[in-house]
């Protein structure tokens, strides 16, 4: 349930998230990426594929996906309309 409060110290500054669990920096670097369930990302591919694009999106980039598969081991092919840059939106 919800407290209401009488003061709060709003000095007090957040912590900064933590650094994304996966490179996605060096992964939007314009290049065509194959990634693996499993080896490459811990979720799910369909929760891989929006996290991509809301990434992305984040940035101001597109990025294309299609699922595949290689034997046993399912993954995501992707890439970017261009690298991402230091001075994109989002960092």
């Amino acid at each position: 349930m919800a407290d209401r409060l009488t003061e709060f110290d709003f000095t007090i500054r957040t912590p900064q998230r933590p650094a994304p669990p996966y490179p996605l920096h060096q992964w939007f670097d314009g290049g065509i990426w194959c990634i693996w369930e499993g080896e490459d990302f811990a979720t799910d591919r369909r929760s891989m594929r929006l996290r991509l694009h809301r990434w992305a999106g984040s940035r101001e980039l597109r990025v294309v996906t299609r699922f595949v598969e290689d034997g046993e081991r399912v993954g995501i092919v992707f890439r970017t309309n261009r690298p991402w840059e230091e001075d994109d939106r989002g960092e």
